[in-house]
């Protein structure tokens, strides 16, 4: 009997929900302001500025990690860190978006440079172009396909990299590999995670931004100084809690290695299903909606000018006729 509640303890303690992650996150979001608001404040403000965020967005994984490993002080010598390893970090990002080309766009650029040879050869030798067009779509639709599976498999597997790398010392192909071996087997469980924590964002995000606009009245346009401000504003404090979310998920991973099971809810499914099939959904409509705009202002156009064209430009009224005639 004893044996079993503790085989269960076990199953609990090694089981990950995204509420779980969720909850964890925010209270070590409001400890970074509670516990160095100085420090906090000047992060924010990087991150504030564009592609400078991108540079310091591992400082704020440098922290949460080590308030994850129980540091006393996390934001002493965070910095420091941070520069020692700025050159690897450097490497590490120009290495997985290499990969990323190689072993996913490649898909998309091999269709793409068959298409411009045939082309070439279609010219010189009068062959049909219109079925070297209907080939090459289908291959090029089918290298969209491919890149869109290589992507998501690539992705989510050397989504802990940067972690591997500042924690494990991992460096360039060992971060990736370390990071494909901890994901082996959650990759879905990643991607549900990633793009739930995506639309909480969003659920928070838009109304923010709705409130904004109705209290202050900023162009949503962005016309005005003050509406991009606002909106850098709420991107830095996203960016702060959606990387404390990945380091948590990081560290979950990383201590329950080989026994971790992800959890993924029925209302997050349904969520993310919902999410993707909404995308070519709104973008389909979009494209609909925009054609029938542009037939419509087409067909306006063409009858002003058809009305235009009855009128004659040297045509006296007939009242002005008869009052030189008299």
């Amino acid at each position: 009997m004893e044996n079993n509640t503790i085989n269960t303890q076990a199953v609990a303690e090694n089981t990950v929900t995204f509420s779980g992650i969720l909850k964890q996150s925010w209270i070590m979001f409001k400890s970074f302001f509670q516990e160095n608001l100085l420090f906090t404040i000047g992060l924010l403000i990087l991150l504030f500025i564009p592609l400078v965020n991108l540079l310091v967005l591992p400082v704020i994984v440098i922290v949460a990690g080590r308030k994850i490993q129980g540091e006393a002080n996390p934001f002493v010598g965070a910095w420091k860190i941070y520069f020692s390893k700025f050159w690897k970090i450097i490497a590490l990002a120009f290495v997985t978006f290499g990969m990323l080309i190689w072993k996913a766009f490649i898909w998309v650029l091999i269709p793409l440079v068959l298409w411009g040879l045939l082309k070439v050869l279609s010219a010189s030798f009068g062959i049909n172009t219109e079925i070297i067009n209907i080939i090459m779509m289908v291959l090029l639709v089918a290298g969209f396909v491919v890149t869109i599976v290589f992507t998501y498999k690539y992705m989510f597997g050397w989504s802990f990299s940067l972690q591997a790398l500042l924690f494990e010392d991992k460096k360039n192909n060992g971060a990736l590999k370390r990071s494909w071996e901890l994901t082996l087997g959650h990759k879905w469980g990643i991607f549900f995670y990633i793009l739930g924590l995506g639309l909480v964002t969003m659920l928070i995000v838009i109304p923010l931004m709705l409130i904004i606009v109705f209290i202050f009245g900023f162009d949503v346009n962005g016309d005005s100084f003050s509406f991009p401000i606002i909106q850098y504003i709420i991107s830095a404090v996203m960016y702060l809690f959606m990387f404390i979310f990945y380091t948590n998920l990081y560290f979950q991973f990383k201590n329950n290695f080989g026994k971790i099971k992800l959890k993924v809810s029925k209302w997050l499914r349904g969520l993310a299903i919902a999410f993707v099939v909404l995308i070519p959904v709104g973008i389909l409509a979009s494209i609909v909606l925009t054609s029938l705009q542009t037939a419509r202002d087409k067909a306006t156009n063409e009858n002003i000018l058809y009305d235009n064209s009855l009128v004659q430009p040297n045509e006296v009224p007939q009242d002005q006729d008869s009052a030189f005639a008299e």
